[in-house]
């Protein structure tokens, strides 16, 4: 998102703490994760930890790294599909009640007839410290993508202080070309699950006796895969670029939790102040509690495909204790890129 404004202060109080929000670099608002998206299909992708991984067709298992790139291939999959139901599983659940699948299941294999496109995936690295959501786990090949916890307003009912936030996921990483995703339940999905947004037709395959639904995504962009009426995973998928820092004089907010007790760039107010001229880099697995605030600047990028997080921040628009995590007052030339910003009080 870039925006030009004489007056740029996006101050919505109505306790928007219930979304989830996506910077884009075009001259497109951010979206919120509340606004779901969905459908999907089945390849094959692997990955390496924190890593750029290349998929390139003859091989015939994954081969995984932690410095290199990877090679794959892809397959074709079905749309929508269930296949074999039981109510009583013949998989034992570990301690999260997720079954114990066949060692190998997530392993990609190759399909030797597929030969002639090349992806890279970058998978960000768990932040420990980051809570994160229980009821999935999402895979490229046998490496899991970290699944975070975000509050969501599941009632879409907007009150003050935004009562009804439930517990829901948020994943994001990095995507050349196209991918397969395999997300693993602990839950019966009861209903149809929708892949939004709609026109991306991203279909899915869904084993019922092993939970698992297998999709497809090939473009970069915001999704949201919906399970029930309640439960949904949101997926940030950003280009390759992002993960590089092109400014040696950014200042780089590094992976893990920043707040004002650990980060002196974060002042008693929870504020991290912007001046003009300034380049701020969100490293990948950076997770704020805080804001950016500036006034009468210009020429100000804040980068990247880190978080903004608001959730640990009380909120009350009627007394205004509200933490809005951008707040910009007669600014011009301010370009915000690639970050997420996650349960905020408004923006």
């Amino acid at each position: 998102m870039r925006i030009k404004a004489r007056h740029l202060s996006l101050l919505i109080f109505l306790s928007f703490g219930v979304f989830a929000c996506k910077s884009n670099t075009s001259s497109e608002t951010s979206t919120s994760l509340s606004d779901s998206q969905r459908e999907s299909s089945s390849f094959s992708s692997l990955v390496s930890s924190g890593e750029e991984i290349s998929e390139s067709s003859h091989r015939e298992s994954s081969q995984i790294s932690s410095s290199e790139e990877i090679s794959e291939s892809i397959s074709e999959s079905s749309s929508e599909e269930f296949s074999s139901d039981s109510s009583s599983s013949q998989y034992e659940k570990d301690e999260e009640g997720f079954y114990i699948l066949e060692e190998g299941y997530f392993s990609y294999h190759d399909n030797p007839l597929d030969h002639k496109d090349r992806n890279q995936v970058h998978i960000p690295t768990l932040v420990e410290e980051q809570p994160t959501y229980s009821q999935m786990r999402l895979y490229i090949g046998d490496k899991q993508i970290p699944v975070y916890n975000v509050k969501t307003n599941f009632s879409q009912i907007w009150a003050p202080d935004a009562p009804n936030r439930i517990n829901n996921a948020v994943a994001s990483f990095g995507l050349k070309g196209k991918v397969t995703l395999k997300l693993q339940l602990n839950f019966n999905s009861e209903r149809k699950i929708t892949i939004r947004p709609l026109d991306k037709q991203v279909s899915y395959s869904y084993d019922l006796s092993r939970r698992v639904i297998t999709f497809e995504i090939t473009s970069t962009g915001q999704y949201v895969v919906e399970l029930t009426n309640d439960r949904v995973l949101h997926l940030f998928i950003n280009e390759m670029d992002s993960y590089t820092n092109p400014y040696i004089d950014a200042i780089v907010f590094k992976r893990g939790i920043h707040n004002k007790n650990n980060d002196s760039r974060i002042n008693g107010n929870n504020e991290i102040r912007v001046s003009s001229g300034q380049k701020i880099y969100l490293e990948d697995g950076c997770f704020i509690q805080g804001k950016f605030v500036s006034s009468n600047s210009s020429n100000v990028l804040i980068y990247g495909p880190g978080y903004i997080d608001g959730a640990t921040f009380e909120r009350n628009a009627s007394t205004g204790k509200v933490l809005v995590p951008i707040d910009f007052n007669y600014c011009n030339n301010i370009t915000f890129k690639d970050f997420a910003v996650i349960d905020p009080a408004g923006w």
